[in-house]
C-alpha cells in the first residue's frame, strides 16, 4: 500500500477480476459464481449471479474521468486482503486546506477515498476525510455529516458513478469545512479531565476484579481475585495513548492534541496485520477515530 500523500501515485492494479462457475463435481451451480483474480486465479468471493463485480478496469475508468474532467488529483492507491478491497485517494481544489490553531505544524487538507470490493464487503463507496500533513494522521468526516459518504451499487454503470461523485464534489468540500470549523472551535479546549480517563472512555475500558492464580509455600495453587482493575490489554491501550499524547509537544494541550494522539495510535502504531486489512482506513480503526471525534468536537 502506498502511503497517503507521500508515496508513488501509480495505479496499483496490474490485475483484474473475472467470474467463473462454481462446480459440484461436473455439475455447475446454477445460482452462484466465483469472483477470481486474473493473475493468481485466487477466488476472492463466491456470490449470487445477481452480483456483478465492478472490475478494476471499470474502477479506474471512473478515476480517469474524475482526473481528466473534474480536476481531481490522485494522491495514493492500493489494495487490502489480497485484492478483495481496492482504493484510490484523491484531492480536489474544492476540498478543505487550512491551519488548525495551536499546532506548530497544523496544515490540514481534505481528501476523498474511493473504495471498491470484490468480495461483497463494500459497495463502490466514497469516504470523505482529512489529513494532518505533517504526520499523515488521517480521519473521516464525522457521522453527523453522513451525506458525504456516498455508496453506489454494483449494478450502477460507470457513467452514473462518475456523475454521483462529480455532483457531490462541492458538497463534500462544504462538509469538510464544517467539520474543520468544529475542530478549530475546540482545538485548544480540554474536554477531558485527564488523558487516562479519556482513554478509558474511548476504549470503553472497565475496572473489575480479575482472577489470579497464586502458589503457596507447599506448591499448592489457589485462585484469588484482585481488587477492581483494568485488563492487561486495557492497561496497555491506556498507557500507549497517554504516552502518545505526551509526545505531541508540537500541539498545544487540548482536544486537537488528543485527537492526533488517537489517530497516531491507529494510523501508525497498529499491527502489520491491521495495516494490511484496512483497519485504519475504513475498518475498526476508522470507527474508533470517529468515536474520538464525536467525544472531542461534537
Amino acid at each position: 500500500m502506498n502511503e497517503l500523500f507521500g508515496g508513488n501515485s501509480d495505479y496499483p492494479f496490474d490485475w483484474d477480476v473475472y467470474t467463473a462457475p462454481v462446480m459440484d463435481g461436473e455439475t455447475e451451480e446454477p445460482d452462484f459464481h466465483k469472483i477470481k483474480r486474473t493473475d493468481t486465479h485466487k477466488t476472492l468471493h463466491i456470490a449470487t449471479k445477481r452480483y456483478n463485480p465492478i472490475k478494476n478496469e471499470q474502477f479506474m475508468d471512473t478515476i480517469d474521468t474524475l482526473v481528466s474532467e473534474f480536476d481531481c488529483k490522485i494522491e495514493s492507491s492500493g489494495s487490502f486482503k489480497d485484492g478483495k478491497e481496492v482504493f484510490v485517494q484523491m484531492t480536489n481544489n474544492e476540498f478543505v486546506d487550512t491551519i488548525i490553531p495551536g499546532d506548530k505544524h497544523g496544515e490540514v487538507k481534505g481528501y476523498v477515498t474511493l473504495v471498491n470490493s470484490h468480495n461483497g464487503s463494500l459497495a463502490f463507496r466514497f469516504f470523505a476525510g482529512a489529513i494532518r500533513i505533517w504526520c499523515k494522521n488521517t480521519f473521516g468526516i464525522a457521522n453527523r455529516y453522513a451525506n458525504v459518504i456516498l455508496s453506489v451499487k454494483h449494478t450502477v454503470n460507470a457513467k452514473s458513478r462518475v456523475k454521483e461523485f462529480a455532483d457531490n464534489i462541492a458538497e463534500i468540500g462544504r462538509m469538510q469545512k464544517n467539520a474543520i470549523y468544529d475542530i478549530k472551535e475546540k482545538a485548544e479546549v480540554k474536554s477531558f479531565s485527564s488523558v487516562g480517563k479519556f482513554a478509558e472512555d474511548l476504549y470503553r475500558l472497565e475496572y473489575k476484579p480479575r482472577p489470579q492464580t497464586v502458589t503457596n509455600d507447599k506448591g499448592e495453587r489457589t485462585q484469588i481475585w484482585t481488587p477492581p482493575q483494568l485488563s492487561t490489554r486495557g492497561s496497555n491501550l491506556k498507557t500507549k495513548l497517554v504516552d502518545t499524547y505526551d509526545n505531541y509537544t508540537d500541539i498545544n494541550e487540548g482536544n486537537w492534541r488528543m485527537f492526533n494522539a488517537v489517530t497516531d495510535v491507529i494510523d501508525h502504531q497498529s499491527s502489520e496485520f491491521r495495516q494490511k486489512t484496512g483497519y485504519a482506513l475504513f475498518g475498526g480503526g476508522a470507527t474508533l477515530k470517529g468515536r474520538a471525534y464525536d467525544m472531542l468536537f461534537s
